[in-house]
């Protein structure tokens, strides 16, 4: 089929699938060269500026800026504006978790704050209807009283805390026992006191709900 240059209006001949296959065709390479280098006037689709763009790429896409501060500020307003991400360009978010707003790269996707938020809110939903679940809630019904779980405290996140008696709360596992992690356990322990003046109250799992209350943890080399 008969097709007119885009940069100098020679009639070529290319095939159909060639048509669809690319949006511009020439008759040579310095033709395109040319056409792909060609810049034309264009007005920014948000504040109206002057602005000189390709001619190719006033072809291929839709919308045109002259910068991604009037992109964003387009798609604020316009949804259907597809994001052109900027390396320099922050934008706002809110954190899942504790509902915080943050800045972030848009390329990122991130939607929780900081890492911690992250964890905690992965834990308490897959900790809903586990042994520890269980354990806890038969200990906030003999107490009396409301037992937060997985709350963050330092850099740690206690399986349970009571804020009114100041306790923490903790459900050992087979886990627990190792020495690796019982000098885990016990650094977390003496950081958590000494920081928060908290007591600590530990439950070994024994299944099915079970539980009996650990003795404090020994001094391990």
């Amino acid at each position: 089929m008969n097709y007119n240059c885009d940069y100098c209006g020679k009639v070529i001949i290319i095939c159909e699938r060639q048509k669809r296959a690319f949006k511009t065709h020439y008759c040579s390479r310095a033709c395109a060269n040319n056409g792909q280098n060609k810049k034309v006037s264009y007005k920014c689709d948000y504040c109206h500026n002057k602005i000189l763009i390709s001619a190719l790429r006033l072809k291929q896409n839709k919308n045109h800026y002259c910068s991604s501060k009037c992109q964003y500020a387009h798609r604020r307003i316009d949804k259907s504006v597809t994001p052109r991400y900027n390396k320099k360009i922050q934008i706002e978010r809110v954190c899942a978790f504790c509902k915080k707003h943050f800045f972030t790269y848009p390329r990122y996707g991130h939607k929780y704050c900081s890492r911690q938020c992250w964890r905690v809110d992965t834990v308490r939903k897959n900790s809903v209807g586990s042994n520890e679940e269980i354990i806890l809630d038969s200990v906030e019904t003999k107490l009396g009283k409301k037992i937060e779980r997985q709350y963050p405290l330092d850099k740690y996140v206690v399986d349970g805390y009571c804020k009114e008696i100041n306790t923490v709360f903790e459900v050992d596992e087979r886990s627990h026992f190792h020495k690796p992690k019982m000098i885990k356990d016990k650094r977390r322990e003496d950081r958590l006191k000494q920081l928060y003046k908290c007591i600590i109250i530990r439950f070994i799992d024994m299944g099915d709900g079970q539980y009996v209350l650990r003795q404090s943890i020994p001094e391990v080399c």
